[in-house]
């Protein structure tokens, strides 16, 4: 069976960009996004995408799609004779196999990993039953390359699922972004934008959910350290497509204007990050 191609491409300047900030944050990724809490944002999304997922009969290859450091790897690898797993980030896959070494036989036999780009996948055409994804296809600026991408590399009959974040996310950043506290704020399509896309790429049938799902934290420094801990603090403008690095935790003057608008959003659980997250499926 021939699952990966040998073709080589160079990464866009962006995609860099997001390659780097995730390297950065890979050797402590599992800890903020996983290990500390049921309640964050990756745990929540992947719980629900999951639940989503209706695995075929004798499915022989399954892509977990920005596979992060193969937290899913357990999961999802029973469900195909094969499954590759496929990050940017090149110290990510070096943290995925440092998780999965335990059960070296299964990762030598049935399971591959590969740096690779969604808009870009090292994968031979139509030689994957199921797309499986959590949370990364934000992260690609030609949602268009995606989606034909995902088409190009499905069989006849296989299925995506992917969880990715959609217009309405990252309440009350927003407002700091407006009073000139932050440079610039991530900007999503709609969860109808990526529906089409996935039409016009040819799927036959395109259905999806939105979701609201809601991180809380102590203070408003400690909610954009939380950002920077799982490699967003690279932030894409929808306006010019450039990727430009979120500000640091600067000045105390900075710091106190952060925290007092921050403020005026804090509830019970304590201070709000809000996401909007599309959970869609595609079959070919």
């Amino acid at each position: 069976m021939r699952i990966a191609s040998t073709a080589v491409t160079t990464k866009p300047t962006q995609q860099k960009n997001v390659q780097r900030a995730f390297d950065r944050a890979a050797h402590h990724y599992y800890d903020h996004c996983y290990g500390q809490s049921a309640a964050s944002l990756q745990e929540q999304a992947a719980r629900l995408l999951v639940n989503e997922l209706q695995p075929q009969v004798n499915m022989e290859h399954l892509i977990d799609l920005g596979c992060g450091m193969g937290v899913h790897w357990p999961v999802l690898q029973p469900l195909a004779e094969y499954y590759t797993g496929i990050d940017l980030s090149p110290e990510m896959i070096n943290e995925a196999y440092k998780r999965c070494q335990p059960d070296k036989q299964k990762m030598n036999t049935t399971s591959q990993w590969l740096v690779g780009d969604a808009q870009v996948l090292p994968i031979a055409n139509e030689s994957a039953d199921i797309v499986f994804s959590n949370l990364a296809l934000q992260w690609c600026n030609n949602r268009t390359a995606v989606a034909k991408e995902l088409f190009r590399v499905c069989k006849q009959g296989g299925s995506v699922y992917f969880s990715t974040l959609v217009d309405g996310s990252l309440t009350p950043l927003l407002q700091l972004q407006k009073l000139g506290l932050l440079r610039a704020v991530n900007e999503y399509p709609t969860t109808s934008a990526w529906q089409e896309q996935l039409i016009q790429a040819g799927f036959l049938h395109v259905s999806s959910k939105q979701v609201e799902i809601t991180t809380f934290h102590p203070t408003g420094v400690k909610l954009l350290r939380s950002m920077k801990n799982i490699g967003a603090g690279s932030v894409m403008t929808a306006a010019s497509t450039q990727i430009t690095e979120a500000r640091g935790l600067r000045t105390r003057n900075w710091l106190t204007k952060i925290n007092n608008v921050l403020e005026l959003y804090r509830q019970e659980q304590g201070i709000p990050l809000t996401y909007q997250v599309a959970l869609v499926c595609a079959q070919k």
